[in-house]
């Protein structure tokens, strides 16, 4: 189960951003995480810290959203 984002289209598009960039540089991923080659190697060390992103995501509070929502509130935004 999923919670609720704030903007369905927003998150679509920074997932496929994510995948896209597994998919599209697995070369400059595997040597950022100090491997020679990308492989089953590669996506086993991916596969806690990208559990932990989706579950618990990335900050212990809630500060930062709070600001971002205080912020945008006060600006002119654009929507699709």
């Amino acid at each position: 189960m999923m919670r609720p984002p704030s903007d369905v289209r927003a998150l679509a598009v920074l997932s496929v951003l994510n995948s896209v960039a597994t998919l599209t540089m697995p070369p400059a991923l595997a040597r950022a995480l100090g491997h020679e080659r990308f492989g089953s190697d590669v996506l086993c060390r991916l596969a806690l810290p990208t559990l932990e992103r989706y579950t618990h995501g990335l900050y212990a509070g809630d500060a930062a959203l709070k600001a971002a929502r205080a912020a945008l509130d006060n600006s002119p935004q654009e929507k699709d």
